[in-house]
């Protein structure tokens, strides 16, 4: 990091320079983030935002708030968190950066759940998939339909749900994203559980830990849902 800010400082003007320090803040606040350090993160995206607005870069700014946000939800601050989605969003759409727009509407989607809001978070899903599949992005799409049956789920509809998650994660194995099918998977296996079809939620749960084998932290909540469903892993 230390010659990313001295290339920064030699830069006459916004350029490469400064930009790529931008670039560098915002990957060293996900790896932060990725290990809880969320102060650090933050502080990171609070510098790549107020240089993103000195250099007249909308594009980045919007990104580094995007990123801002992510920081405060990781840190359980939803409240946060909201304000900057919502900027990051309007300045997508007025930049006419559809798929952007549609993605930071996802994660506004998510943070308005935090915050107990469950209606109008399905909603921006909704909103959100359409954009996504207009633009191509299947991954994305496939992202918000598999929130919006974790939803359904919380908010005690575990047929639509189920329905939801199974479409999901038919997207997801098309698009080869491992992960999140375990992810899908273990989502599924709550909603059986919730309609007391318990050895078809161990059977989820256990298909979600072979794909989680590359996480271990995942790997062991799943492990955890097992046992307390009575189930050897």
């Amino acid at each position: 990091m230390t010659a990313a800010y001295r290339l920064a400082s030699q830069a006459p003007r916004a350029g490469s320079g400064r930009a790529l320090l931008r670039e560098l803040l915002g990957s060293r606040a996900t790896a932060l983030r990725a290990l809880g350090r969320h102060n650090g993160a933050i502080a990171d995206c609070r510098i790549a935002h107020t240089m993103a607005i000195e250099d007249r870069d909308q594009v980045d700014e919007a990104r580094a708030l995007h990123d801002l946000a992510a920081c405060y939800r990781g840190c359980g601050r939803p409240d946060d968190a909201r304000p900057h989605l919502q900027n990051a969003h309007a300045m997508r759409l007025a930049l006419g950066r559809a798929r952007d727009a549609a993605v930071t509407l996802t994660a506004l989607a998510e943070t308005v759940a935090d915050l107990g809001e469950r209606s109008t978070a399905l909603d921006y899903l909704q909103t959100a998939r359409r954009a996504l599949l207009a633009e191509g992005d299947r991954l994305n799409a496939a992202r918000a339909l598999a929130l919006t049956g974790h939803l359904l789920t919380a908010g005690g509809h575990p047929d639509d749900a189920r329905d939801a998650l199974r479409q999901a994660l038919a997207e997801f194995e098309a698009e080869h994203a491992v992960l999140w099918q375990a992810r899908v998977l273990n989502w599924n296996a709550v909603a059986a559980e919730a309609q007391h079809r318990n050895h078809e939620a161990i059977d989820l749960h256990r298909r979600a830990l072979a794909l989680y084998a590359g996480s271990p932290l995942d790997a062991a909540r799943v492990r955890a849902d097992l046992e307390r469903l009575g189930a050897a892993t």
